[in-house]
């Protein structure tokens, strides 16, 4: 039951967002996992890499700066405990891989259907929202983090692919994935997506797959800027906006190197510079040992197109987040590590 109160709530986004003040909000789905987690805490066994987990941990709360800071720890720390639930459900790993697959897949939907009835968001600038126009965003509001989304279901699905009863079905929803993340006309998802399939196509040699690539490639100069100067491919206007952004976050880190500034500060467009403003070099040490961790994970599972999708996936993930937060995003911290937790059952 929680699996599809959880996909429900994932699915909602920012619908699902309940502000408590201009400072404090909460998602429904941080309810359900905790609510879950609160059901099953007795059964949770606590042994996956826990020494580097807690060391980290007591570190980023130190850090947390403010009352604010420390809830944004939790919810980190409560993102990443559904690799608990996962581990210790008894559904199967091919069942909680079409599960995140099924979640792209559905913000893909949405996102199509918001297209078509709502698809200027330039009414809620006041509220911060950036005034996306004519650009698929789903239910996040944000084209950028549904393009990530977009492109990890898609390199999955390849994986999915190889063992579907229905490979018409397959076909067709991965060509919504790709329809609906040229849609998003998300430059960084794009890039992430080149990535994550080159290293999918090298480590399998499977080279039919390169024509896809260049075929979206293609796609990218010949696809219609619906949308004006917010659809253009080549819009000079969000570059100079991030890299003034990477500016400031610089700029903060070298204000304190070492131990950070604290959760005082989120609006970071690079998940490395973001964990140098909040944590330091400190903190930076600490993720590099998580990175290495998923890093040698890799060449412990068994089936050796897993472990290409787990490698691809952890390519576009990473290339992603040099041109946004990716990495702290609620919904794909929360893919993620179901993500890891499903083929850690391998």
């Amino acid at each position: 039951m929680w699996e599809i109160l959880l996909f429900i709530s994932l699915l909602a986004g920012q619908l699902g967002r309940i502000q408590m003040t201009p400072s404090i909000a909460f998602y429904v789905h941080d309810i359900v996992i905790f609510f879950y987690l609160l059901s099953h805490i007795k059964k949770i066994k606590v042994s996956f890499f826990k020494p580097l987990i807690i060391a980290f941990g007591v570190y980023l709360l130190f850090r947390a700066g403010t009352f604010v800071g420390f809830l944004y720890v939790l919810r980190l720390f409560l993102y990443v405990s559904v690799i608990f639930l996962v581990l210790q459900s008894k559904k199967t790993q091919l069942y909680w891989l079409k599960w995140l697959y099924y979640l792209g897949v559905g913000y893909a939907v949405l996102g199509f259907i918001q297209l078509f009835l709502y698809p200027n968001l330039r009414n809620l600038s006041y509220l911060g929202w950036d005034p996306h126009y004519y650009r698929l965003f789903s239910t996040l509001f944000d084209p950028n983090f549904v393009g990530c989304f977009l492109v990890v279901c898609f390199i999955l699905g390849l994986y999915l692919y190889t063992g579907a009863k229905s490979k018409l079905y397959s076909i067709f929803s991965q060509m919504l994935l790709l329809v609906a993340l040229l849609l998003t006309y998300s430059r960084s998802s794009f890039v992430s997506f080149f990535a994550g399939l080159m290293m999918y196509i090298v480590l399998t040699k499977k080279w039919i797959y390169f024509f896809l690539l260049l075929l979206f490639l293609f796609s990218l100069f010949y696809f219609p800027s619906i949308g004006g100067i917010s659809t253009e491919i080549g819009r000079m206007w969000s570059v100079t906006a991030r890299v003034t952004n990477w500016q400031e976050g610089t700029k903060l880190f070298l204000d304190s190197p070492i131990i950070g500034n604290g959760f005082t500060i989120r609006r970071i467009d690079n998940s490395v510079l973001f964990i140098l403003v909040t944590t330091g070099v400190i903190g930076l040490i600490g993720f590099a040992k998580l990175v290495m961790y998923f890093i040698q994970s890799n060449f412990r599972i068994k089936k050796q197109l897993l472990k290409t999708t787990y490698f691809s996936i952890l390519a576009a993930l990473f290339i992603h987040s040099m041109f946004v937060n990716t990495l702290f995003y609620p919904q794909i911290l929360i893919w993620f590590w179901i993500f890891i937790g499903a083929i850690s059952r391998s």
